[in-house]
């Protein structure tokens, strides 16, 4: 009976184990995707993401909006007040469009000063609405 009882715990220890596994290669993955300044997806995965919305918007008739946005003067507000400064802002930059974006939408930073917002599902007026409100 022993045994059997010792069986047990370590064939749950193993599923424990490897269910731990599973979730920091899910977490690993995801996060070798992320800008660490800006917590935005980086331009790695632009391409896939675009694609499958793309793909998802033909095959439902669905509309697909992109807004670029390009943060100006940022080059003078790192010259003028050092690189700290302007990694503060782009900060604030996105974590205004991340919090002004619906869980649907892909907030992505492109390049030094660039973003690229993917609205999956999104009405014509939704980016100008968005844009606005940001």
């Amino acid at each position: 009976m022993d045994i059997i009882r010792f069986f047990r715990i370590q064939v749950k220890d193993k599923i424990r184990f490897f269910k731990m596994v599973i979730l920091l290669y899910k977490h690993r993955d995801k996060e070798l995707f992320i800008d660490t300044l800006t917590g935005c997806y980086d331009r790695t995965r632009f391409e896939e993401f675009v694609e499958r919305e793309i793909n998802r918007a033909e095959r439902y008739k669905h509309r697909l909006c992109l807004i670029i946005i390009d943060v100006d003067n940022l080059k003078e507000v790192n010259t003028k007040y050092g690189h700290l400064k302007g990694d503060e802002v782009l900060r604030k930059i996105a974590k205004v469009l991340r919090g002004e974006s619906r869980e649907v939408d892909i907030p992505i930073r492109w390049g030094g000063d660039e973003f690229i917002l993917v609205m999956p599902e999104t009405k014509k007026s939704g980016p100008k609405k968005y844009t606005e409100r940001v």
